[in-house]
C-alpha cells in the first residue's frame, strides 16, 4: 500500500521507512549525500540530509531546492518524483542516472564524434531554455559539467538546483562563474549563458576549465577577460566558436 500524500506545494511525500530501501552511496557535496535506494522496486537517486546537526541555513537550501525540483519538469532535467521531510530521513527522491558528464568526459575519457558532442549541447541548452522561459525565470547558478547527469537512454539532464534560491551572489564554482558573479554583483540569466558556453567549450575541448589554477587566480583571469582554451581545431563548425565565444 502507497503512503504517499500530497503536499501543499503539490509534491508527493513519501513514507522512508515503508516506501524506501537504502542502497549504496553515490555521491554527494552540497547539503547532502546521494544513496541509490529503490522505490516500488524501482532503483532511484536519494539526496539525503541525515545529520541531524545540520543548522537552519542547510536545512533551508534544501527545502529550497526541493521545491525548485518540485517544479520544474522537462525531458533535460533529472525526474523529481516525491520526498520525505520527516526526521532524521530527511530525502528526495529522483531518477536514477548512469554517471555524470564529468566523469564521462574527464574520468572514463569516453570518446565522443561531433554529433555526439552537439546533441550533448542541445540537450543541456534545451532545460536552460527551459528554465529560463518560466515566470519567473529560474538562474541554475552551478551549470557545470557535475551537475549534468547522463541517463540511461543517454540523454543529457541539468541536476542540483541547490543555488537558485542562495542569494550570496558569489557562491558557485568559480571556473564556470561569469564576471559579475566573481565579483560580487548583481546577475540576470546571462550568468547561465556563460556557464553553458564554458560546459559547450569543455564538451568539445574534453578539458577540465581552468584546470588545476587556484580561486584568485581564476577570479583575476575572468574579470580581465580572460577565458578558458578554446582550439577551432577542436570546433565541428565555426558556428559551435560563435555560440561559445558569444556566450562567455
Amino acid at each position: 500500500m502507497s503512503m504517499e500524500s500530497k503536499s501543499d506545494e503539490g509534491w508527493d511525500h513519501i513514507d522512508f521507512k515503508r516506501e524506501i530501501e537504502l542502497g549504496e552511496r553515490i555521491g554527494g557535496g552540497g547539503v547532502g549525500v546521494i544513496y541509490k535506494g529503490w522505490f516500488k522496486n524501482q532503483p532511484v537517486a536519494l539526496k539525503t540530509l541525515f545529520d541531524a546537526r545540520v543548522g537552519e541555513d542547510l536545512k533551508k537550501e534544501y527545502m529550497d531546492e526541493l521545491l525548485v525540483m518540485s517544479k520544474v519538469k522537462h525531458s533535460n532535467i533529472v525526474e523529481f518524483m516525491g520526498a520525505c521531510m520527516v526526521a532524521p530521513n530527511w530525502c528526495f527522491v529522483m531518477e536514477l542516472c548512469d554517471t555524470s558528464l564529468f566523469n564521462a568526459l574527464h574520468q572514463h575519457r569516453e570518446q565522443f564524434s561531433d554529433g555526439e558532442k552537439i546533441q550533448m549541447a542541445v540537450d543541456i541548452g534545451s532545460a536552460m531554455e527551459y528554465l529560463h522561459s518560466l515566470q519567473p525565470a529560474i538562474i541554475h547558478r552551478d551549470l557545470k559539467s557535475h551537475n549534468v547527469l547522463r541517463a540511461k537512454d543517454g540523454r543529457l539532464k541539468v541536476c542540483d538546483f541547490g543555488l537558485v534560491q542562495v542569494r550570496n551572489p558569489q557562491a558557485g564554482t568559480p571556473a564556470y562563474m561569469a564576471p559579475e558573479l566573481l565579483e560580487g554583483k548583481g546577475f540576470n540569466k546571462s550568468v547561465d549563458v556563460y556557464a553553458f558556453a564554458v560546459l559547450f567549450n569543455e564538451i568539445l575541448e574534453a578539458d577540465i576549465p581552468f584546470n588545476g589554477a587556484q580561486v584568485v587566480d581564476i577570479r583575476e583571469r575572468v574579470v580581465r577577460g580572460d577565458r578558458p582554451l578554446s582550439s577551432p581545431a577542436h570546433m565541428p563548425s565555426p558556428q559551435c566558436n560563435t555560440i561559445i565565444t558569444r556566450g562567455w
